[in-house]
Formats: structure tokens, C-alpha cells, sequence
């Protein structure tokens, strides 16, 4: 009877899963079709604006991060180095890496190259390797008599992938990776390897990081007459320094390599490269509002120690010492923002009292949740950073996100939420000029 009644139950609720299963995948469609030079696609996640597209086949595989205003998505994925029949699975993504959808098509390359025969006494080492970095990109030359053709395969976080390519008329082997899906300073491995499969050589180097505009100082604006030193947490730059003490007058004295540098989950990048991307827009958002702006350092290959930093900010007679960093947390959901103050340095309390350091640093943190949507936005008087302790102005050491989550490391990655970062740092500033003023902060 128990065996009946479960029966009839299943009977009933089929109609039930079926429709709901139907409804479902009728939602979560990604359309996949074959357009020039790789594999359109197009789908909806209503209410979206940012999701990751993982793409997949035995030749080649990447992960972009798409942004739509609508929660339509669709574009072009550039198959250039799958060379023959293969099913590309591609799936879709939250930022937080969760899957969303999934779908397989097959591609059919255009055509191989002719690969010739290898010669008997081919070479069994490449010596003359030449990578030459651009920004997204790639340059490779070198040769390697006696092959008509080799494969070049390349690695990095967010694209791989491996081709065969063949000898130009000089006996040279040269081209350019396209690598779309990379950043700023990823580091590309280049492996050369016979129709045998038997390796010829290795060689890595970084793309280039290509500042985005640091704008033009605006002869009139709501921060006309106010000096601000931005200050680009980390670098990669070796650091080395003797121990200072933590704060003017301490009998502490500790090292300021600038060190403990975060690194994000999803794309491994240092929080140097991060930081400094969000700096120059930062940089261009308070030009914009007449700011006189200057930077501790605008490049990676420049070293400057935490001390360093603030005696800058002093030189240049900054107004504001706003220092942008990228946090780390166990959590993997973290998602805050936290504004550092110091606070028990006598240069702090020379600055400000701390009454208004508070109402200054609520004012930068509300601007920054307003810009970015994050609704916690914390402050906090910590002794534990050097720059803040040393700085003779108002020092603000804002943790722009957190590295270690996901969804927090791709879209710090990303140059439309890198401008929200900034514009909050912009519209901070004004609100803290108006705090200063006595003007009641701006919502």
C-alpha cells in the first residue's frame, strides 16, 4: 500500500518538476552561435551587473569578467588558437564564483597550418627566445632551425592555450599573443615545443601596466586650493629599510618595507598593481573637482618606504594623505570598507583633534559606501601603520575591498568599479572639506 501511495504520489508531482525543470532552463539559456573570428554569445541574468564567462576546449580555455546595465550579456569569445574540431563548454558565473549557467557548442576551425616535416639534425634547444610585453598582449620571436613548425603553448591565470605555428621565409618564428582576458602585470608563460612534443624552451615575462588618464587639474571646482597626496599602497619594488621608531617620540621601533602585500583569490594580482590602477583614477576624479594632486609613486618599479610615504605627503605639502590598499580576510565573503586613522601619534593630534579626525573619517567612509554600494563602511584609530603614524596632515588608510573574497577581487580588478572607488575618494574629500568648513557633510 506504502509502495502505491508513493507511486501516485510521483505520478502527481511529475508534471509539477517537469514544468518547473522547463521554466528553468528556458530562463538559464546561454545562446551560442559562430561569428567571426571565435564564438558569439549572448544571455540574461536580470539584475546583474557584473558576471565572470568561463570558456573551455582542449586547445585553449579563459575567464573574463562581463558588465552589463541591464542584465544582458553578449559578445564575441576569440577562439584564436583552437586549430581543430572541438566542443567549447562555456559557463557563466557570479562574481562570487558560483555557477550560473552552462552550455557546449562545437567549433570547427577555418583550417590548420601545413606543418612540414622536422629535419634530422633540428635543433634540440631554442637559445634566442624573445618575449616582448604590450598591454594585453604578447611579442615572441626566435628560431629554431631544422623545424618547419613548432607549438607554442602560453599560460597565465586568466587565458591559456597552445598552437601550432610555422616558419616565416627568414627562418624566423615571431608573432603576438592576443591575450584579451589578462591584466595589468600578469605574468605569461611562453613554452616552445617540437611536432614531438619534446620541449625547446621556457620563458616568462609580465604584460605592460598602461596607467589609465590621470586627468588634467580643473581650473575651478568644489576642492580648488586643496592638496591631496594619494599614496598607492605597496609596490613591487624591493624595499629595504632600518627600523624607525612607530611614531614620533616611541621607544618601539619597527621596519617600513612596506610589506604584507594581499593577493586576490580569483586572479592572484597583488594588491600593489590593484591599488595603483585605483590611485590614477582617484587622481583624475580629484583633478576633476580642481584638486592639486600628487602621487608617492605612479609606477611598480618604484620603491618608497612607509616613512618615505608620509615625508613625501609632507614635502608636497598635501592637505589630505588618502593611502589606498586592498584587504585580506579568512572570511571569503568579506565585503567592507574600513578607513584608518591614527591615534595616539602627537603628529595626529597636531593635525586634528580627534573628535574631527572621526567626523572626517565617517565623511570619506559614507562616500565611498554612496559610490560603491557597499553598506558597511567602517572607521577605526589604529597606531599599528607607519604612514598614518608619521603624517603630518590628515591620514586616511582606506581598505578599498578585501582580496581574498572573490567577488571583492574581480570587481577591484575592474575598471568601472576601480572609477566608483575613486569617485568615492573624490566625493570623500569634498565632504570632509565642507566637515572643516563646518558645512554639514554631503549624503
Amino acid at each position: 500500500m506504502k509502495r502505491m501511495f508513493a507511486l501516485l504520489c510521483t505520478i502527481l508531482l511529475l508534471p509539477v518538476f517537469w514544468g518547473h525543470a522547463k521554466a528553468v532552463s528556458k530562463q538559464a539559456a546561454i545562446t551560442l552561435s559562430r561569428a567571426e573570428g571565435g564564438l558569439s554569445y549572448s544571455f540574461s541574468l536580470p539584475g546583474t551587473e557584473f558576471a565572470c564567462l568561463q570558456y573551455k576546449n582542449g586547445d585553449e580555455q579563459g575567464m573574463l569578467t562581463l558588465r552589463s546595465s541591464d542584465g544582458r550579456f553578449e559578445g564575441v569569445l576569440p577562439l584564436s588558437y583552437t586549430q581543430t574540431a572541438r566542443q567549447v563548454t562555456v559557463t557563466v558565473l557570479s562574481i562570487g564564483q558560483k555557477q550560473l549557467l552552462r552550455q557546449t557548442a562545437d567549433w570547427v576551425p577555418s583550417g590548420a597550418p601545413e606543418t612540414g616535416k622536422q629535419e634530422k639534425d633540428a635543433v634540440r634547444k631554442v637559445t634566442d627566445l624573445e618575449l616582448i610585453p604590450g598591454e594585453k598582449e604578447m611579442g615572441y620571436r626566435f628560431t629554431a632551425p631544422g623545424h618547419p613548425a613548432v607549438v607554442l603553448s602560453f599560460s597565465s591565470v586568466m587565458q591559456k592555450g597552445a598552437f601550432v605555428i610555422t616558419v616565416d621565409e627568414a627562418g624566423v618564428f615571431a608573432g603576438t599573443l592576443s591575450l584579451p582576458n589578462t591584466y595589468a602585470r600578469d605574468l605569461i608563460t611562453l613554452r616552445v615545443r617540437d611536432l614531438r612534443g619534446r620541449e625547446l624552451a621556457e620563458k616568462a615575462e609580465r604584460t605592460l601596466f598602461v596607467p589609465p588618464d590621470a586627468g588634467e587639474t580643473a581650473a575651478a571646482g568644489p576642492l580648488s586650493g586643496v592638496v591631496v597626496c594619494l599614496d598607492p599602497g605597496h609596490q613591487q619594488a624591493d624595499v629595504r629599510t632600518s627600523k624607525v621608531p612607530v611614531m614620533p617620540g616611541s621607544d618601539l621601533r619597527v621596519f617600513t618595507d612596506n610589506g604584507g602585500m594581499a593577493q586576490g583569490a580569483v586572479t592572484l594580482r597583488k594588491e600593489s598593481i590593484a591599488a595603483l590602477e585605483i590611485s590614477y583614477r582617484a587622481c583624475a576624479a580629484l583633478r576633476e573637482a580642481g584638486a592639486l594632486v600628487f602621487m608617492t609613486r605612479w609606477n611598480e618599479e618604484t620603491g618608497v618606504s612607509n616613512l618615505g610615504r608620509a615625508d613625501y605627503a609632507h614635502e608636497v605639502g598635501a592637505g589630505y594623505f588618502i593611502r589606498v590598499h586592498l584587504n585580506m580576510a579568512e572570511k571569503k565573503t568579506a565585503n567592507a570598507i574600513d578607513v584608518y586613522c591614527p591615534d595616539k601619534s602627537p603628529y595626529a593630534r597636531l593635525a586634528l583633534d580627534k573628535a574631527t579626525y572621526r567626523l572626517l573619517a565617517r565623511a570619506l567612509a559614507d562616500a565611498l559606501s554612496a559610490q560603491t554600494g557597499v553598506k558597511t563602511a567602517r572607521t577605526h584609530f589604529s597606531d599599528q601603520f607607519i604612514g598614518n603614524n608619521w603624517a603630518r596632515m590628515p591620514a586616511f588608510l582606506v581598505e578599498t575591498g578585501y582580496m581574498s573574497s572573490p567577488a571583492n577581487d574581480v570587481l577591484l580588478s575592474h575598471p568601472v568599479y576601480q572609477d566608483r572607488v575613486a569617485r568615492g575618494i573624490a566625493e570623500g574629500v569634498i565632504a570632509m572639506e565642507e566637515v572643516l568648513k563646518g558645512a554639514p557633510a554631503q549624503e
